[in-house]
């Protein structure tokens, strides 16, 4: 452990305490603090993607004796309170911006930016002023993508330390392949330089923009200083990749300013159990293709549902169709398909032949844990970046873009993920590797670590 004190564990014993129980369970530790912890406050905003790795983190940090506090949409108030991690809810329908990522940019990343721009703008105040209140009197900031620049403002304002967490690469330069929205084309280290120098540019000057409209609203937030990752800054907050590093290899540039932790994954909540029916589906029969989109089902009126129950009986396989918290499917479902909303992936995953989803870095970090191939459709942002990932690993077959997306083309792929033994070999391996990992206690011991070092100077 990087720093010590009253009520704070090691992190890897506090998961060695979590993994305990019977075979093939969940076993969450239960919410035991002190008080007398660190006070850590973290900052996200987004989609449950978002959200689900930094319950996990602030769960983690819990086990290990600190005082996280979650700033997150609103939405999410039900899952914090489910693992018992104090929550401050956040405004905005995070229903309609889903849908207007899905439908209006899609992968088109300039498309992108203006939507959120669209979507935050209106929100960009209120939503300042509230987690300055949260982090009045933090040790320690870890903010997010969407969060950068509000969260370290305020934690130099206050002289405390900051993280930056990434669920995706980002604020890094490298010439090991290209920013996530951009393609990887044959145009060499340069290109791939340039896209990573264009990503970081049109956020940091775009949320600027945004952040300098909400203080016009606001005078009394912070002003702006350099941008936390410029190259003329003395020292730059530490980030922090939740991901594999058997997935993205850590790139040689990255030494001393991002390190990868391994993935956050998100445990079901004490005392969640599976709904009957769906364990009894399970039972009676062969592991069946889980297919869901999450926000991405969005995309295309929702004509997924159909695609993938008109794929599953042309290769005669069972399925597990997740609607999440949308509307049911228009007509009944046959008997070898069951739809399913709101079960934990952690749980679900392992107990599949195959998983088809849209490619959200928590939705892919939960197939390859499970060691099952993934089919990847993307919809929208940073998911064609882990489509590519999955195929290159040979863990999933070519992902399908979701405007390409047809029952033919996705009987195919799940043809292909539930009979090639290379294949199938391949997921399961690097399934094993990536369940050695302990990405939360990774964060943790660096957030301790972070501590440790701003007390010493």
């Amino acid at each position: 452990m990087a720093a010590s004190g009253r009520g704070i564990l090691s992190a890897k014993a506090a998961d060695r305490r979590l993994r305990r129980g019977a075979p093939g369970r969940d076993q969450p530790l239960p919410v035991a603090t002190s008080g007398h912890g660190p006070r850590i406050a973290i900052l996200t905003y987004g989609t449950r993607g978002d959200v689900e790795p930094f319950v996990a983190l602030a769960a983690g940090l819990l086990r290990a004796g600190f005082q996280p506090r979650l700033a997150a949409p609103a939405a999410f108030a039900s899952l914090a309170d489910a693992h018992g991690i104090p929550f401050h809810p956040l405004p905005g329908d995070l229903t309609a911006l889903a849908r207007d990522i899905v439908t209006q940019a899609g992968t088109n990343w300039p498309r992108m930016i203006v939507t959120l721009s669209r979507f935050i703008a209106p929100l960009a105040a209120r939503a300042y002023r509230l987690v300055i209140e949260l982090a009045s009197d933090a040790d320690l900031i870890v903010h997010s993508f969407l969060m950068t620049r509000a969260g370290f403002e305020i934690a130099e304002r206050q002289g405390i330390p900051s993280v930056s967490a990434q669920f995706f690469p980002v604020f890094a330069p490298t010439s090991s392949f290209p920013a996530v929205v951009f393609p990887d084309l044959p145009l060499g280290s340069g290109y791939r330089r340039l896209t990573h120098s264009i990503v970081t540019q049109v956020f940091w000057r775009g949320g600027d923009l945004l952040y300098r409209r909400a203080r016009q609203e606001d005078r009394g937030l912070p002003r702006l200083g350099a941008w936390p990752f410029a190259a003329s800054r003395s020292s730059c907050p530490p980030i922090l990749f939740a991901f594999s590093r058997h997935v993205v290899p850590p790139a040689p540039e990255w030494a001393g300013i991002a390190e990868v932790t391994g993935y956050w994954p998100l445990s079901a909540p004490p005392g969640w159990a599976p709904p009957i029916e769906l364990e009894r589906f399970l039972e009676q029969g062969v592991p069946p293709v889980y297919i869901g989109l999450g926000s991405g089902g969005l995309a295309k009126g929702g004509a997924w549902i159909a695609s993938g129950v008109a794929a599953l009986d042309q290769v005669g396989a069972r399925g597990i169709l997740d609607i999440g918290s949308g509307e049911p499917p228009a007509g009944p479902l046959p008997p070898s398909t069951f739809a399913v909303g709101g079960i934990p992936h952690a749980w679900l995953f392992p107990r599949m032949a195959a998983v088809v989803h849209h490619g959200g870095a928590g939705t892919t970090a939960a197939g390859l844990t499970a060691g099952k191939p993934s089919v990847v459709i993307p919809t929208a942002s940073d998911q064609p970046f882990w489509g590519r990932r999955v195929h290159a690993l040979n863990a999933g077959p070519a992902p399908i873009p979701v405007r390409a997306l047809s029952a033919g083309k996705l009987a195919r792929a799940i043809s292909i993920a539930t009979t090639d033994t290379a294949m199938k070999t391949s997921a399961a391996a690097l399934g094993n590797l990536i369940g050695s990992e302990d990405g939360v206690g990774v964060a943790v011991d660096r957030i301790a670590g972070a501590l440790g070092k701003r007390r010493a100077t």
